[in-house]
């Protein structure tokens, strides 16, 4: 499940950052660029945290909005959920 999409990634990433919510708690990012990290997610509420690992050096907090999107709570952008 793809959650979040900002445009400006380029021909190849369409989206700069992305993040990839799997089952298990396994989490794939690309946050500006074209490297994937995986990382862990633990899901809290409405709240969503990413964690840093040795791969992803980033923690990211997200808030579910009431329209599916979500708010990095940090910068406060908004990640729209990708349609397939």
């Amino acid at each position: 499940m793809t959650e979040g999409c900002i445009p400006g990634g380029g021909l190849m990433y369409p989206c700069s950052r992305i993040i990839i919510l799997a089952a298990g708690g396994v989490a794939d990012v690309v946050y500006g660029g074209d490297i994937i990290s995986r990382t862990s997610y633990k899901i809290k509420g409405d709240i969503i945290k990413i964690e840093k690992s040795d791969q992803f050096g980033l923690e990211l907090t997200f808030k579910k909005l009431e329209d599916g999107s979500l708010r990095e709570e940090g910068d406060k952008s908004i990640w729209l959920k990708q349609k397939n």
